[in-house]
């Protein structure tokens, strides 16, 4: 879009000024929000992870456990006074 020598120079100006502004009202907003929560939900917000750490899918979890049942199995195996 052609608009000109002199408007061509300062929109991008202006669209860098009008979303420095919007960024600059949400962050305040949000630091004006969590000046009024306890400390206490302020600092689980914000050591809170993401989402899960460990994903959970049932296969991986039954190979964890036969793991330590074999390992549990193999160890008192050596222990025996047979």
């Amino acid at each position: 879009m052609y608009l000109g020598v002199a408007l061509n120079f300062w929109y991008p100006l202006m669209t860098l000024f009008t979303a420095s502004r919007k960024s600059f009202s949400v962050t305040v907003f949000l630091r004006a929000r969590m000046a009024n929560m306890p400390a206490s939900v302020h600092t689980l917000l914000i050591s809170a992870p993401e989402g899960q750490t460990q994903p959970y899918d049932p296969i991986v979890q039954a190979v964890k456990v036969l793991d330590l049942a074999y390992r549990a199995w193999k160890k008192g195996q050596t222990k025996s006074t047979m």
